[in-house]
């Protein structure tokens, strides 16, 4: 039987101190897919380190030389400043979202999507620990798993790419492809778990991110 040909092309952003599990989330269901062709593209022409200094990632496509792709997904991690302070690759960001079908944000990937100016007025999603951050660059920010704002699709910390993923999925293909990929990697979270709201008091939250900024600010200068 032959295989079909990929319909969308998903380039993922790579960049030093980026967390994997952003984008490996997403790429482990997309990839999975004869209808998406993966493509990694990374900031730097050397290999890169992750943000917990475990791995390193190399033989990447330069993000410069990729003009076009139905959808872009960028990660989150505590690197996200250093991107958000590279003029050429926030330009490019501003390009390719030229011509996406979707773009897209994992984390604080959404604060790189709104210092390009994306997600100006638009709902959005982030870690918990950086949604001020978000309000400050021009979003709406929310607190649920993922959210859509036209074309701009945000979902908040790490694990939350999956789920985006099978989004993405049902709404660019059908929801039975959909289930067919969350049974091949065997993905059946207990949402039951989940708070209704998915999120927690405000004053809660204003502790909780006020506890966790600090950390998330010094893992930062690592990648600066």
């Amino acid at each position: 039987m032959k295989k079909p040909a990929a319909k969308y092309t998903l380039a993922i952003l790579a960049y030093p101190g980026m967390t994997m599990l952003d984008a490996i989330g997403p790429n482990e269901v997309l990839a999975n897919s004869p209808l998406f062709k993966v493509v990694w593209v990374s900031t730097e022409k050397e290999p890169i380190q992750n943000d917990l200094n475990s791995f390193h990632m190399s033989d990447m496509q330069y993000f410069a030389d990729l003009n076009q792709a139905d959808i872009l997904l960028v990660p989150g991690g505590p690197g996200d400043k250093a991107v958000m302070g590279n003029a050429d690759v926030i330009d490019w960001v501003r390009k390719l979202d030229q011509s996406t079908k979707l773009t897209t944000s994992v984390c604080s990937g959404s604060l790189i999507l709104a210092k390009a100016g994306l997600l100006d007025s638009h709902k959005a999603c982030s870690h918990w620990a950086v949604l001020s951050e978000l309000a400050s660059l021009g979003a709406k920010p929310v607190r649920k798993r993922y959210i859509q704002s036209g074309k701009y699709i945000t979902a908040s910390g790490v694990s939350a790419g999956i789920d985006m993923a099978f989004y993405m999925i049902e709404q660019l293909v059908d929801k039975r492809h959909a289930k067919e990929l969350r049974f091949g990697i065997e993905y059946f979270p207990n949402q039951l778990n989940l708070l209704s709201t998915y999120t927690l008091p405000s004053r809660m939250m204003r502790k909780l991110e006020s506890k966790v900024s600090h950390v998330i600010n010094q893992a930062r200068t690592r990648f600066v």
